[in-house]
């Protein structure tokens, strides 16, 4: 299903379909560093992504049900196993709902998903009435009426509509009107309206009826992300003929919910999603799809169960840790910065100070005792679980935000930054390894999830994020000095990485990717700090060989080893804001003199960028 509701984060990784059925051996106590993952043949001064990692690449084929496979995934596999037997256990227990409501919705939904005999015996029959809906359209009211009603069962037809903070009061819940795609500039899309110049914008369509249609009583002011768009939607609105308009509505309602259709939908949708876009040769089994929609439609129910499991104490307490001492080399860093002037800089301590970090797992947890989960039609449970959701975000419109709010489920391995919020966010899912070890050294953990911590943090300053001040609130607070200096040192970025060139005659999107690529060289760069900190006055003996800083930047690397298929690559090439696994290890540490005095890297060599070159932001 496709969530309505526009929300801007900056994530650590880009996620494609999860679970597999038969994935290579995965080492549920890996070594930190195993040195067979390494191809001692690769100098590190050739490339560093290989040094690291090549050894794991020869040996390793991508399951047939994915289209890469590396980190991620193999953690994401891990989880899923977890998530199995909570989900296993919930459907087989009989319990009281008013004393367990999450196992209730959790095995209720599960066991649904599962019956697939019923499933393919009720094919379409589920949906009946919705199709009636579409078939029954006669004009232009009936046709706002219908997507006024797709919409409120989370598909994204024509537009998306929401909810989402002002980007100019940070404390305020707005109605949000947009188009899909990857939009980067926040400040072109800010265009708020009262609902009379929403009305001028688009004449023929009646947004009265429409805010009725979806039960939406006081809309308020709406930002209309892109009213050009608007514009020429109201003009397809009236211009393209009901029958065609039925053949749309009818074609988006299928896709949305076609992976919890009957099995002919489910292969027809793997077929093109996957098999034609991606590559991937195989679907996934039930068990690990029926795992993946739960988590999507109840998520903070099934995480709740996750957390209660897998998740310890002490693990919350050592990301902590690792957050502060990051916060602290931030700090540090701009206190120094040559190229940022001192009143931008107590602006960008003063944002760096009311960071919010979020760990593991919301306080509080979503209420899901008005959403109906039962045991039948697998299809209606996920529909009512978007309509469920849709409610909710529509319901804050006009209402103070609720910034104890999560934008990703606790067995998520990922992390983001949510520029509006000002804060970080780093779910159970991520923090294990090879991201994060309980008992490793130093230098792994600030190689590994203390990268991501850095990126993350890092966003913040990136072309999109520091356009945002300390409590959210879409302000330029730079002096025009500095902001000119940051723009120039991110076009030297945009520059390098528009030179890879991934596949031939394929470049990496250098504009696309700036965000990312800024947030990786300077994650990378603070936890490389930070280590030094924590590294003062302790041993800095070798292990395995290795030293402190050696160890960091395998850490480093290895967070990032992966395969992909060439299609699943042509695809991010143009639409992924994320770089390739190879070139978010090699673009990085190109820059770094830090990286170059570890391994003893000649200055003439590819994994050193000439100094003329040379990045540096943050």
């Amino acid at each position: 299903m496709i969530k309505s509701t526009p929300f801007l984060i900056a994530c650590f990784f880009c996620a494609s379909s999860l679970g597999a059925e038969s994935p290579p051996r995965i080492d549920k106590n890996p070594l930190p560093l195993d040195p067979k993952n390494m191809d001692t043949s690769v100098k590190p001064q050739d490339d560093f992504f290989m040094y690291a990692n090549g050894g794991w690449i020869k040996r390793t084929e991508i399951p047939p049900e994915y289209s890469r496979w590396g980190s991620f995934n193999q953690v994401t596999e891990q989880n899923n196993d977890a998530l199995h037997a909570i989900v296993e256990k919930a459907a087989n227990a009989h319990v009281d709902p008013k004393t367990a409501p999450e196992v209730q919705k959790v095995g209720d939904y599960y066991a649904s998903g599962m019956n697939e005999k019923a499933i393919d015996a009720a094919h379409t029959k589920p949906l009946e009435d919705e199709l009636k809906r579409i078939d029954a359209i006669k004009d232009r009211a009936d046709l706002l009426k219908e997507i006024a009603h797709l919409h409120s069962i989370g598909v994204g037809v024509v537009f998306n509509f929401g909810s989402g903070q002002d980007d100019k009061d940070s404390t305020r819940e707005i109605a949000q009107a947009a188009q899909g795609g990857e939009l980067r500039d926040p400040q072109k899309n800010y265009n708020k309206m009262k609902q009379s110049d929403v009305q001028a914008l688009t004449p023929d369509w009646n947004w009265t009826d429409y805010f009725k249609d979806i039960s939406l009583i006081e809309p308020g002011d709406i930002n209309v992300h892109q009213p050009e768009f608007f514009k020429a939607a109201n003009t397809l609105f009236t211009n393209a003929s009901l029958d065609d308009w039925k053949t749309y509505l009818r074609w988006h309602l299928i896709n949305a919910v076609a992976s919890e259709l009957s099995s002919d939908f489910v292969d027809e949708d793997f077929n093109f999603k996957e098999g034609v876009l991606r590559g991937t040769q195989q679907i996934k089994p039930r068990w690990k799809r029926v795992v993946i929609s739960t988590d999507r439609a109840i998520g903070e129910a099934l995480g709740k169960l996750y957390v209660a499991d897998h998740f310890p104490p002490e693990a919350k307490a050592r990301a902590l840790e690792l957050i502060n001492n990051l916060k602290a080399a931030l700090a540090d860093r701009i206190k120094t910065l040559e190229w940022m002037d001192e009143p931008t800089k107590q602006e960008a301590l003063k944002k760096l100070a009311a960071f919010t970090v979020k760990i593991g797992y919301p306080d509080k947890w979503r209420d899901y005792s008005l959403l109906k989960i039962d045991r039948g039609p697998f299809v209606l449970n996920a529909v009512r679980g978007e309509n469920f959701e849709v409610n909710r975000e529509l319901k804050k419109i006009g209402k103070p935000v609720d910034r104890t709010e999560w934008g990703m489920t606790p067995p998520t391995v990922n992390a983001y930054y949510n520029p509006k919020m000002n804060e970080i966010v780093f779910p159970a899912g991520i923090l294990q390894p090879p991201f994060f070890y309980a008992k490793a050294d130093d230098a792994v953990n600030y190689g590994g999830i203390g990268a991501v911590i850095g990126h993350e943090m890092t966003h913040g300053f990136d072309d999109q994020g520091r356009q945002y001040d300390p409590v959210g609130n879409l302000r330029d607070w730079w002096s025009p000095e500095s902001a000119a200096k940051f723009k120039e040192r991110s076009q030297a970025i945009v520059t390098q990485y528009s030179e890879y060139e991934p596949l031939p005659g394929l470049h990496i999107n250098g504009e696309l990717t700036q965000g990312e690529n800024i947030a990786d060289l300077g994650g990378v760069k603070l936890a490389y700090a930070a280590l030094q900190k924590a590294l003062a006055g302790k041993s800095r003996e070798k292990i395995d060989g290795f030293t402190p800083e050696q160890r960091f930047f395998l850490s480093f690397a290895t967070i990032w080893k992966s395969k992909q298929r060439d299609e699943d690559l042509k695809l991010r090439l143009n639409t992924d804001p994320h770089s390739p696994a190879r070139y978010r290890v090699d673009g990085p540490l190109s820059n770094l003199p830090e990286f170059a005095k570890a391994f003893d890297i000649p200055g003439n060599s590819p994994m050193v960028r000439p100094a003329d070159k040379r990045v540096n932001i943050w």
